[in-house]
């Protein structure tokens, strides 16, 4: 697959297209202009996606894809057979969809797409074909401005009691990942670089597709607009969702989120346009899918009832995922005018309205008894933003997220529900209010508490994954004191977080929770449920690893130093099902949980930084960054630091570089010094470096160094 940045591409389009084609856009026909080629072949796949992506960008209400077709194949068909159906319609293929069955992107181009969809769908093999539709996010079009200069919990009215949500002091647990397929995230923002999912198969900044899965250093997620691993928001959208999920709580700044202490992964699929295609959608489903997430929160939608769409839902289901989806923006019944994919009945799909701070439903929201599950607050929201900012945002956009953190919550506390559970505890609990009577099929908003209480009467709860000593940031009721304005939005620079302070004293010892029931055990696997955790915890914090029976009987538990690849053995002879309490007693730095029974390894699936409590440590002072070496696409960093303080030693060096249109490259060391290969030749990177002590506190960054690469 070509990694040619889309923004770039916009020249190619046109030509590739066809001089004169007429591409249906919207309520209007756009002629393609004739643009010359440059002197290189166009790599198979690349009109489909990468130059699809680029002619969103510069046509934002294009109805769908020029060059690309989606088709669902029947049942048990072989890929040669596949194969004869590309041939017949004069197509190729340009992607696939492994965890989401036999689905297909194929190309074409647009002066043969309606001759090429005629014919496909008249194949006796293929079950649907269809046009790979744009979607857009469901924000309202009025974007109110953030106004507040300390931001707080006391703006997060929907915490509390009704007409909020009556979420009180839960939270989520590390080892549940909750997908935000949107238009990307902050992954520098104070209040959510904690929170963000790291690949525990990928190695930051290598160039290399460690875990095999066809993406190269996807560490945080992937963008699939601009197919790179930077999955940055330049909108967003995708940074205020993702706070309403998982902003981190008791850190002393910002908000905290609904299901806070959860993993957030960012699949970046809608772009600057604040549109995006089905088929990059199911890309980033497809993702999560294979990445076993449960919880993915969708604020975007279209009008087409797409099979291709309806399939990858379907098939996310059966892998046991929960796809919660914004109703829409249109004030609009959407049992009679259907916005997808809110309006799917699939069983594991969730539609969420948007309640508004006095209770009743929001007079831009989409409703339907038959379309729309639920409501949820919408509006207004405080929550993340861009440059490490807050702002109040209105939309089913907003409600929708609180409906997948209230999902992570109940499965943090209950993670064997199943996802037909999950869906009936969520509904089957809401607050009924006579606002929503005729609005929505259950007539009432979500409710946390409840939600909870009728999941624990469903299954038996695994113990906690993690335990630690926290804090939570405390809930209001009161709703903002001023309307929002409803000017367009504009980004809050950010501001330097207080240092958090670790604790004065040892946390104390948690008692280890009662082993599970043993399930049957498989004799060739072992799988690690924990702790999927991105947590910092200080030397001497008993820590609670759980795993549910597969494998054989003992198995052997270490952790693995992410930085030194050394490790270090916690226990053995522990029965595979069941859990264990340690001390850690480990230096300080980055580490993974690995399980082995001698026949299989699996590895926790976020790395848990590891300090040392020092009374009266502080942070480092801010390093600085040179050049040791550059040749073609590689430069070696160096970080020098100044004095560390506190009588804590450097722990973990963080070295950033990035550069405008390209992925940004991340490293961890200890000694500063990093390679980093696969840059784009001839670029600009700007380089800087963070230097964390042992016990846990972190140092100004480092100015940026401006490198040009060969």
């Amino acid at each position: 697959m070509s990694h040619r940045t889309p923004r770039s591409l916009v020249a190619l389009i046109a030509a590739v297209a066809g001089v004169g084609v007429v591409i249906p856009v919207a309520n209007e026909a756009v002629h393609a202009s004739a643009v010359v080629l440059p002197d290189v072949p166009v790599e198979q796949g690349f009109l489909a996606t990468d130059a699809a992506d680029a002619w969103l960008l510069q046509h934002p209400d294009s109805a769908y894809n020029p060059f690309g077709i989606l088709v669902d194949y029947r049942d048990g068909i072989g890929h040669n057979a596949i194969a004869a159906v590309r041939s017949r319609a004069g197509v190729t293929l340009a992607r696939t969809y492994p965890s989401l069955g036999d689905m297909e992107l194929l190309e074409t181009t647009t002066a043969h797409l309606d001759a090429a969809l005629a014919v496909l769908s008249a194949d006796p093999d293929v079950v649907a074909a269809r046009h790979d539709v744009a979607v857009h996010d469901e924000r309202t079009a009025a974007q109110p401005v953030a106004a507040v200069a300390d931001p707080a919990a006391a703006n997060q009215w929907e915490h509390g009691a009704f007409p909020g949500m009556n979420l009180g002091a839960n939270h989520g647990d590390p080892s549940v990942v909750v997908a935000v397929i949107d238009d990307g995230i902050d992954l520098t923002h104070p209040d959510l670089v904690d929170a963000i999912w790291t690949n525990p198969g990928e190695v930051a900044g290598n160039g290399i597709d460690d875990d095999h899965n066809g993406y190269i250093d996807d560490v945080h997620g992937w963008d699939f607009a601009t197919n790179d691993n930077d999955p940055t928001s330049t909108g967003g959208h995708g940074v205020h969702t993702a706070g309403t999920i998982g902003a981190v709580a008791g850190n002393g700044i910002g908000v905290a989120g609904v299901a806070a202490g959860v993993m957030i992964m960012p699949l970046r699929f809608i772009g600057d346009s604040r549109s995006g295609l089905t088929s990059d959608a199911l890309a980033a489903l497809n993702y999560s899918v294979a990445q076993h997430v449960r919880i993915s929160s969708n604020s975007w939608g279209g009008s087409s009832a797409d099979a291709s769409l309806r399939t990858g839902i379907t098939a996310a289901g059966a892998a046991g995922q929960l796809f919660v989806a914004a109703a829409g923006n249109s004030t609009q019944n959407i049992d009679v005018t259907p916005a997808y994919p809110a309006a799917f009945t699939m069983a594991n799909l969730i539609s969420v309205a948007s309640s508004n701070s006095t209770g009743g439903l929001s007079t831009f929201s989409n409703y339907g008894t038959t379309g729309v599950d639920l409501a949820a607050p919408g509006e207004p929201i405080y929550s993340t933003y861009l440059n490490g900012g807050y702002q109040w945002m209105a939309g089913t956009s907003m409600a929708t997220p609180q409906v997948a953190g209230a999902a992570a919550v109940l499965l943090s506390s209950y993670p064997t529900l199943s996802v037909a559970q999950l869906r009936t505890a969520l509904l089957s609990s809401v607050h009924k209010a006579a606002a929503f009577t005729g609005k929505v099929a259950t007539g009432g908003a979500l409710d946390v508490t409840a939600a909870l209480a009728v999941a624990a009467t469903m299954v038996n709860p695994m113990p906690a994954i993690i335990t630690v000593p926290t804090t939570t940031e405390p809930a209001t009721t009161t709703p903002p004191t001023t309307a929002p304005s409803t000017t367009a939005p504009s980004t809050t620079a950010p501001s330097t977080p207080p240092a958090t302070t670790p604790p004065a004293t040892t946390p104390p010892a948690t008692t280890p929770p009662a082993t599970v029931p043993p399930t049957t055990p498989v004799a060739d696997t072992a799988r690690v449920l924990s702790p999927n955790s991105t947590t910092r915890l200080w030397n001497g914090t008993t820590i609670t690893l759980s795993w549910r029976g597969t494998g054989s009987g003992t198995v052997a538990v270490r952790l693995v130093n992410t930085l030194t690849g050394a490790t270090s053995t916690i226990a053995t002879g522990k029965p595979v099902t069941g859990s264990l309490a340690w001390k850690v007693a480990a230096a300080p730095g980055r580490y993974l949980v690995q399980v082995s029974n001698g026949a299989a390894v699996d590895r926790s699936d976020a790395a848990s930084f590891i300090y040392t409590h020092i009374a009266g440590a502080t942070a480092p002072g801010a390093p600085a960054v040179s050049v040791a070496s550059a040749t073609t696409g590689t430069v070696r960093v160096v970080t020098r630091f100044s004095a560390t303080t506190g009588g804590a030693a450097r722990a973990v060096v963080t070295t950033t570089c990035r550069s405008a249109g390209s992925p940004t490259k991340v490293a961890y060391s200890t000694s500063g010094n990093v390679t980093f290969t696969g840059l784009v030749p001839h670029a600009t990177y700007a380089c800087s470096s963070t230097v964390t002590n042992a016990a846990g506190f972190t140092s100004a960054a480092s100015r940026a160094r401006s490198i040009n690469v060969a």
